[in-house]
C-alpha cells in the first residue's frame, strides 16, 4: 500500500468514526503517527491492541515487509495480550497453560485433520485479506495438509481475488480450488515454480495433469521449474515434463526429484531446455525407451551447475559430457551415484574428465575410493583452483586403505577451501593428521560417520584442536554445506 493509499485509508476510517460519534486522533495525525513508527515492528505490534482503527492502519505496515524482524525482538502475542489483562482478569488463568512458552504456535498434521469449521471461516477472511482489494501479494506458498472442506469453501470468497503479481509459487498440500482457479486464470508471470507431491492425500492439482500442464503453458518467462515427488507408487506421469518446452528461452533452472523418464518423448522435453544455466536430477530413472546418445549430443551451452544424486547412469553420462563441453563455464559438479560397480566407474570416469578439461570448479562432490584419490589430488593442485566446497562419498569399496591416505589428502587441500563434507569412515587419528597437515582455514566441516558422537571424545578433541580460539560454534562448523 503507498503512502497517498494509507492516507486515504485514514481519512476514510476517521470519517467513518466520526459518524459514529467516535472521538478519536484526526486522521492526519494518525498518518504522521504511523509514518514515525512504520520501521518500529515492536510498536506496530503494539498499535494493533489500540483499537479497530489502529489495528485496520497498522497491519499494512506490518505486511509490507512480513519477514521484518525488530531489535530487541517484538513479544509475542500472546505475551501482549496477557499483559494487557487486569489483575483480576490473570487470577482467571488456566495454570495448565504455559503462557511465557507460547511465543511460536505449531500446528502438527494430527491437529489440522482435525480442523473446524470456526479455524476454516477465520482461514478464509485471512485469504481474503491477503489475496483481495488489488494487494500485490508476489511471493505464494500453499501448504495446507488436509481434505477437510466446508460449504464455506466451496464458494467463492466474495472478494476478487488479485494473483496476477505472482512470481514466486511453491504448491505442497491444498484442496482449495478457488486458489487453483484464480492462479490459472491470472499468474501468467510467475519466474520461479515449485511442485511437490509426497504420499499424503489431498492435492487437487495431482489428480489433474492437465492443470499444471496448462499453469506452466500460460507463463510467459519461467526461469525456475522444481518438480519433487516422494510418493513412489502414485508418482508423477512422464507427460508433465512435455509443457517444459514452451518454456525453453527463459527457463535457466530445473530441479527433478523422483521423476521417470520412460522414453524419449520425455529425454527431448529436458534437452530442448538449452539455455538452462543450472540442472538438479535426484533420484530419476529412465526406461528402456531412452538412448544414451540422446543425452551425449544434448547441449547445454550455459550450464554452470550440474548436480546428479542417486539416479539412474544415464544422468551421470550427462555430468561426464556437461563436463568436457562447458570447461569454462562450469562452477559446480555434484555427482553422488547409488553404491554399484557400474556407477563406480563412472564416477572415476568423471573425475578424469575433469583431470583432462579443468573446468574451474567452486563445488565439486564425487564419490571415491583410494584407487582414485591420486586423482582428486591432481585436481586439488592444478594452477588457479578455486575450490570452496568438497564433498566427498564412498564409492561402497573397502575404506579401510583410505586411513592411511588421509593425512596426506590434507596437505593438498587449497587454500581457498571453506566447506568440506565426508561421507566416508575415517577414525579420529587420521582426521586429526588430516587437520594438522592442511592449510585450509574451513569455515564448516562434516563427517557423517562422526554424527552421533561428535560432541565427544575423541571425535571432539579432534575438532576442537582445530578450530583452537576460533570464534566458531561447533554446532554450526560440524554441519553438512552442500549448496
Amino acid at each position: 500500500m503507498s503512502a497517498l493509499q494509507r492516507k486515504i485509508s485514514l481519512f476514510r476510517f476517521f470519517g467513518r468514526k466520526r459518524q459514529s460519534h467516535s472521538v478519536g486522533l484526526p486522521a492526519d495525525c494518525l498518518y504522521d503517527i504511523f509514518n514515525l513508527l512504520k520501521d518500529d515492528i515492536k510498536s506496530l505490534h503494539s498499535c494493533i491492541l489500540v483499537n479497530r482503527l489502529w489495528c485496520e492502519t497498522a497491519i499494512p505496515y506490518l505486511w509490507s515487509h512480513p519477514f521484518k524482524r525488530s531489535t530487541p525482538p517484538a513479544p509475542s502475542l500472546i505475551s501482549i495480550l496477557v499483559a494487557s489483562l487486569s489483575d483480576a482478569e490473570k487470577s482467571f488463568r488456566k495454570s495448565l497453560l504455559f503462557y511465557s512458552k507460547l511465543d511460536h504456535a505449531t500446528i502438527d498434521k494430527k491437529a489440522v485433520s482435525g480442523i473446524n469449521n470456526s479455524a476454516l471461516s477465520v482461514y478464509c477472511a485471512l485469504c481474503r485479506l491477503f489475496f483481495g482489494n488489488n494487494l500485490t501479494i508476489t511471493s505464494l506458498k500453499l501448504d495446507r495438509p488436509t481434505k477437510h472442506t466446508s460449504p464455506l469453501m466451496e464458494n467463492s470468497l466474495g472478494v476478487d481475488l488479485s494473483l496476477q503479481n505472482i512470481k514466486d509459487l511453491t504448491i505442497r498440500y491444498t484442496s482449495d480450488p478457488f486458489l487453483f482457479d484464480a492462479i490459472l486464470k491470472q499468474a501468467e508471470n510467475i519466474e520461479y515454480l515449485s511442485v511437490i507431491k509426497s504420499s499424503e492425500a489431498g492435492l487437487r492439482n495431482f489428480e489433474d495433469l492437465q492443470y499444471l500442464s496448462s499453469l506452466i503453458f500460460s507463463q510467459s518467462k519461467l526461469r525456475g521449474f522444481s518438480l519433487m515427488c516422494y510418493d513412489t507408487v502414485n508418482g508423477f506421469s512422464p507427460s508433465v515434463l512435455t509443457p517444459l518446452a514452451s518454456q525453453a528461452d527463459t527457463l535457466v533452472s530445473l530441479n527433478l526429484y523422483g521423476i521417470p523418464f520412460p522414453g524419449e518423448t520425455s529425454i527431448n522435453a529436458l534437452t530442448i531446455c538449452t539455455n538452462l544455466e543450472e540442472l538438479d536430477i535426484r533420484r530419476c530413472t529412465n526406461g528402456p525407451g531412452c538412448q544414451l546418445d540422446q543425452i551425449l549430443i544434448a547441449e547445454f551451452p550455459n550450464l554452470n551447475k550440474v548436480r546428479v544424486v542417486e539416479s539412474s547412469l544415464l544422468w551421470g553420462h550427462l555430468v561426464a559430457s556437461a563436463i568436457q563441453k562447458n570447461p569454462v563455464d562450469l562452477e559446480e559438479v555434484h555427482y553422488q551415484p547409488w553404491e554399484d560397480e557400474e556407477h563406480d566407474g563412472l564416477s572415476t570416469s568423471i573425475i578424469q574428465s575433469i583431470i583432462k578439461w579443468q573446468p574451474k570448479l567452486k563445488k565439486f562432490g564425487i564419490a571415491l575410493g583410494a584407487d582414485e584419490i591420486p586423482s582428486l589430488i591432481e585436481i586439488l593442485n592444478v594452477p588457479g583452483c578455486r575450490l570452496e566446497v568438497l564433498s566427498l562419498f564412498s564409492l561402497g569399496k573397502q575404506e579401510k586403505d583410505l586411513e592411511k591416505i588421509w593425512p596426506e589428502l590434507g596437505k593438498n587441500l587449497p587454500i581457498t577451501l571453506k566447506h568440506l563434507n565426508i561421507w566416508i569412515f575415517i577414525g579420529a587419528k587420521s582426521m586429526n593428521l588430516f587437520l594438522q597437515n592442511t592449510k585450509a582455514v574451513l569455515d564448516s566441516l562434516y563427517i557423517d560417520s562422526w554424527f552421533e558422537d561428535y560432541s565427544h571424545p575423541p571425535y571432539i578433541n579432534v575438532l576442537s584442536d582445530y578450530l583452537k580460539d576460533r570464534p566458531i560454534d561447533m554446532a554450526n562448523f560440524f554441519n553438512p554445506a552442500l549448496h
